[in-house]
């Protein structure tokens, strides 16, 4: 639901008790946008709102997602655009002689200027590695837990 909230509060105690909560929604929205991504993955789609799901191929296929833009809107509103957090971190890997671990993909990334308004960026930088390994553009060392770029 977007737009904007009405409401009327009689006291700063209820305002502070209804931003909390508003931003507890927001994060469980986000929450919930992952959880449905890793559903999508694993081939489950759900056919409406309530608690009906179809799991493994349906009757039509199902639209294939469109590939990410290699540059995004910046997320301070300045007109400007960023790569894509996967360009940037395939950037990362590739100038790395002994591959980079998650925490320090995440950590590079902000350092080398990438805007984002998550409240979780790492989870945001493990999603886009695993979508990486999903199109073997990385791969990970078991051992080490680092992440390389796949041979061509």
């Amino acid at each position: 639901m977007t737009g904007f909230v009405k409401f009327t509060a009689d006291s700063a105690q209820q305002s502070k008790s209804i931003a909390e909560l508003l931003e507890r929604r927001a994060e469980k929205l986000e929450e919930l946008a992952g959880i449905d991504a890793k559903l999508d993955d694993l081939g489950v789609q759900f056919t409406n709102p309530g608690p009906s799901v179809t799991v493994g191929p349906t009757a039509a296929a199902p639209a294939k997602r469109r590939a990410a833009p290699a540059t995004r809107p910046a997320p301070d509103g300045s007109g400007g655009r960023q790569p894509s957090l996967e360009s940037v971190l395939l950037g990362l890997v590739e100038a790395s002689k002994n591959g980079l671990s998650l925490e320090e993909m995440t950590d590079k990334a902000l350092q080398a200027g990438y805007k984002s308004n998550s409240q979780d960026f790492s989870n945001m930088v493990q999603q886009a590695v695993h979508r990486m390994m999903k199109k073997k553009v990385l791969r990970r060392d078991d051992d080490s837990m680092r992440y390389y770029k796949a041979a061509a």
